[in-house]
């Protein structure tokens, strides 16, 4: 019996972790990383700063036709991604790169980032009212930034590009759920012989 709770605890432990290699996030950040800030705050601006995994500020309150600039300070990738995909994209915001839209309508604009959990924020503009959302009131008003380089400037206009997981991840998920998976079905055949042996000693 202490056997199979260890059999079902590895194959438990070894599909999480495949999980979280597919989908392409280290562990740490699979199992719930992003912003870990007690700081709500609410604020008006014409900015957001994406940093330490969080949206800075948490809520910001602009006018309709304002534009927003998100400005990735982190050194690793995020994504502007309104709920329910109703404006933004899943695309990769690079670190040191920004990309700006432009909101036409009043209401409120929930967001995420779909690669670290916990990272959320919401535009609210005007009076935060509506009658109507659709996916034109946020539109992209200027191409995603890249960051600064010997090649091109940081204001340097480019298209956005989407990165799938890596094959190397994908490799490692694999290998890694196949090794899980054949040390429980060792761990079972072990249990299986002992059971034997103590059957054929009339045990």
């Amino acid at each position: 019996m202490a056997i199979r709770m260890k059999v079902r605890a590895v194959l438990a432990v070894g599909a999480v972790l495949a999980v979280g290699l597919v989908l392409g996030a280290p562990p740490a950040q699979a199992g719930g990383g992003g912003c870990h800030m007690t700081d709500f705050t609410d604020q008006r601006g014409i900015q957001v700063d994406l940093k330490g995994a969080c949206f800075i500020p948490t809520v910001l309150r602009i006018q309709p036709g304002q534009t927003v600039t998100f400005a990735n300070a982190d050194e690793m990738t995020h994504t502007v991604t309104g709920v329910a995909g109703s404006w933004g994209t899943y695309d990769e915001v690079q670190p040191h790169a920004s990309v700006t839209y432009r909101f036409a309508s009043s209401g409120a604009y929930p967001y995420f980032c779909a690669i670290h959990p916990g990272m959320t924020g919401a535009v609210v503009v005007g009076d935060g009212t509506y009658s109507k959302t659709t996916a034109q009131a946020a539109v992209l008003a200027v191409p995603p930034s890249v960051p600064p380089s010997q090649a091109a400037p940081l204001s340097a206009p480019v298209q956005s590009v989407s990165e799938g997981v890596s094959s190397a991840w994908r490799t490692a998920a694999i290998v890694a759920f196949g090794t899980l998976i054949a040390m429980a079905l060792t761990a079972l055949a072990r249990m299986t012989g002992f059971r034997r042996r103590r059957a054929a000693a009339g045990v």
